[in-house]
């Protein structure tokens, strides 16, 4: 059950439910269950599985707008938060004789409830804390300037905060993306429920050669750009980390690439020479061959992020804030490098391109046997649709 597509190129979310279908296409017959409008291309998750559009609502408006104003209303009444989605009263469903329903996401439980039997083994993929990765974007769209969405997502943040609690007693089983978030999940007496750490697992992926870094690399950064968190790190690299890289007569290339780029940040980014704009590319894997770093500048999130994941299982070098690598073994931000400021930028560069190839290729694939298995999946065996 999700409000996500599952796809395997489409960004976070939306490549997170992909991996939960895909794990489970290989031992059973899946139904996915879509609410909502997401017009993700849906080929890929109906190769897999079956496919069913289910019937929503939400709560009225004026309900949802006063429950922004006074968030502890959603802590008892969960329904008035901004994106729950409530089943249409010809939702029919119950007798569906699931033996797992997995809800993908918080604000799809009042729908997930009503499918499967008594019988049925309950998870709630929780993905990362709600309310702990909205308060990081409300201040993200804060140094944004945008001050009313900022006060917006924080007061949201404050609903999740009861929310997330009320609904653990609701599941057997209960998934994180990192483990950062999971000593945040205390149980309430009486509502302990194990809480797993399901890792963002992409690939199976070939890493590319490691080469030398040169004078005038390019640098690479993917994200969905109309995320606040991924913009705020383009309007840093575009603007006080390449005022910093020229200072310092390194001159590359920056390379940005990402799904649904705003405006604004559009054309920003196409008046400056040394910048490319790669927008909605289908594929990221040649930007991925042509990188010589890959740089994740990030200050707010959630989970574990999968660019970096990615990055590092196309065999480029990574730089990256605490942020970037969260939620991640120690051992990989140890054989990438931090960047917490433009000097630091600056000085990573140069000690990469002061490297010798060995070197390069001995701490990439360190970081990657840090991420094996877990974050990097093996080739699956998939179930033929139609058998049991």
């Amino acid at each position: 059950m999700t409000a996500f597509v599952p796809h395997p190129a489409a960004g976070g979310p939306r490549m997170r439910a992909w991996d939960w279908a895909r794990e489970l296409a290989e031992d059973h017959e899946v139904v996915v269950g879509i609410v909502g409008d997401d017009p993700t291309d849906r080929r890929p998750i109906e190769a897999i599985a079956d496919v069913v559009e289910l019937p929503t609502r939400q709560a009225r408006p004026g309900v949802r707008r006063l429950a922004r104003l006074l968030p502890v209303l959603a802590w008892w009444r969960p329904e008035y938060t901004a994106a729950w989605h409530l089943p249409d009263p010809d939702l029919r469903l119950a007798d569906v004789p699931a033996s797992r329903v997995v809800t993908f996401r918080s604000h799809v439980h009042e729908v997930a409830r009503h499918l499967g039997t008594s019988d049925s083994v309950r998870e709630l993929d929780l993905d990362d804390r709600e309310s702990t990765t909205l308060r990081s974007v409300a201040g993200s769209l804060w140094r944004l300037g945008r001050y009313r969405e900022a006060l917006v997502c924080g007061l949201t943040a404050l609903q999740y905060v009861g929310v997330e609690r009320r609904l653990r007693g609701h599941y057997d089983r209960l998934h994180l993306a990192s483990a950062t978030d999971r000593p945040r999940l205390r149980p309430r007496r009486g509502g302990a429920r194990p809480v797993d750490v399901r890792p963002n697992r992409i690939g199976p992926l070939t890493p590319r050669p490691a080469r030398a870094v040169p004078a005038t690399p390019t640098i690479l950064f993917v994200g969905t750009l109309d995320y606040p968190p991924n913009e705020e790190a383009v309007r840093w690299l575009v603007g006080p980390m390449r005022a910093a890289l020229h200072r310092a007569g390194l001159r590359g290339r920056l390379v940005i690439a990402g799904l649904a780029p705003p405006a604004a940040l559009r054309r920003r980014l196409e008046v400056l020479p040394d910048v490319r704009l790669v927008a909605d590319a289908p594929e990221l894997a040649p930007l991925y061959r042509e990188a010589d770093v890959v740089i994740i500048p990030l200050r707010a999130g959630g989970g574990t992020k999968i660019k970096t994941v990615e990055a590092l299982g196309h065999g480029v070098p990574v730089l990256g804030s605490p942020e970037a690598f969260r939620g991640l073994p120690a051992t990989v931000a140890e054989h990438c490098g931090l960047v917490r400021s433009t000097t630091d930028a600056v000085t990573a560069l140069r000690r990469l391109q002061a490297q010798d190839v060995g070197d390069l290729e001995r701490r990439a694939r360190i970081a990657r046997a840090a991420l094996q298995p877990a974050w990097l999946r093996p080739p699956g065996r998939r179930r033929a649709r139609g058998t049991t």
